[in-house]
């Protein structure tokens, strides 16, 4: 089958072979990340080229549809037009790729949810190749960028091959450190949240503002990302109060007012999460600024948390 429709297609003469593969690799990349696992190394493997590549290769044939031939033409306004080579576009389409899947995940973040970028990066890279298809066809048939796939029965190989050659290898490189990097993440940094929330767990609606002998609110969250367990101690009360500390042990609700300072223990292992109700009463009108101070091990620690509250 000397000159059959494989021969034909791989030697993109008749058909631009590689718009048809990468349309097809973005197809199966998004294909992949729907129904394979998360973590799942085949999902990985098959997502590589649409975030590493393909869509920046559709953006980059779309822009230049003609071949880097060394003999280059006037277009009507005079003026004269170059395109790029091989290595240029490879290298333009991973650089344009890592900028797309930025922007298309910017976009989804105000627009939708993050889970749509793999079909997002799909549409993008199918309408790239559709339109680089059309303006290949617009130009004289000597003139179309077109890749082959043949290997050639020259005995030398040419410099673009070479240089072809030792950039897929690159690619292949830093592909196979960026699965290494996913399949074995380094430790996440220890830390600890330590936040204010209101009755209905928002921020929208702490008491900043109640009348005497009112009782406002506040819930006080922990949650242990240190990677070991940890002895936490909230320690409550009005910022530069004198009062004697006591112990309360954690409840549906601690009473705060000008008159105490309460210090609770909580044990939380990690990825632990405790949540604690403050009551906030004062008898006299003011404005009080409450603060919660974390220690971790019986050790001071720079978490700390103030709030205030206009009593009239």
């Amino acid at each position: 089958m000397k000159n059959g429709p494989l021969k034909v297609f791989l030697g993109g003469k008749k058909h631009p072979t590689d718009l048809i593969l990468t349309i097809t690799f973005a197809i199966i990349s998004a294909v992949a990340t729907q129904i394979f696992d998360d973590g799942s190394m085949i999902r990985i493997l098959l997502a590589l080229p649409l975030l590493l590549f393909l869509p920046g290769y559709a953006m980059v044939s779309m822009m230049y549809p003609a071949r880097n031939i060394r003999k280059t033409r006037a277009n009507q306004t005079g003026t004269i037009e170059k395109s790029l080579d091989n290595m240029e576009r490879a290298m333009f389409g991973i650089g344009l790729s890592i900028v797309l899947v930025s922007l298309v995940g910017l976009v989804l973040n105000y627009v939708s949810s993050f889970t749509w970028a793999p079909v997002s990066l799909m549409a993008v890279t199918i309408v790239f190749s559709v339109v680089a298809w059309y303006l290949r066809d617009m130009l004289p048939a000597e003139e179309r960028f077109r890749v082959s796939f043949l290997v050639s029965s020259q005995t030398e190989v040419s410099e673009d091959r070479r240089i072809t050659a030792i950039l897929v290898c690159s690619i292949v490189l830093v592909a196979s450190i960026f699965v290494y990097l996913v399949v074995n993440p380094a430790d996440n940094a220890a830390y600890s949240e330590f936040y204010l929330l209101d009755e209905t767990r928002h921020l929208a609606s702490l008491p900043n503002n109640i009348t005497a002998n009112q009782t406002g609110i506040v819930l006080v969250t922990i949650h242990n990302l240190e990677n070991r367990f940890v002895n936490y101690t909230i320690i409550a009360g009005i910022d530069n109060a004198t009062t004697p500390l006591t112990y309360a042990n954690a409840s549906a609700q601690i009473d705060i007012s000008s008159s105490n300072r309460v210090a609770t223990d909580v044990m939380l292992n990690d990825d632990g999460k405790f949540e604690q109700a403050y009551a906030l009463t004062f008898s006299a009108p003011g404005r009080y600024k409450i603060v919660w101070k974390l220690l971790m091990d019986g050790q001071e620690t720079d978490y700390q948390l103030h709030f205030w509250v206009n009593v009239g």
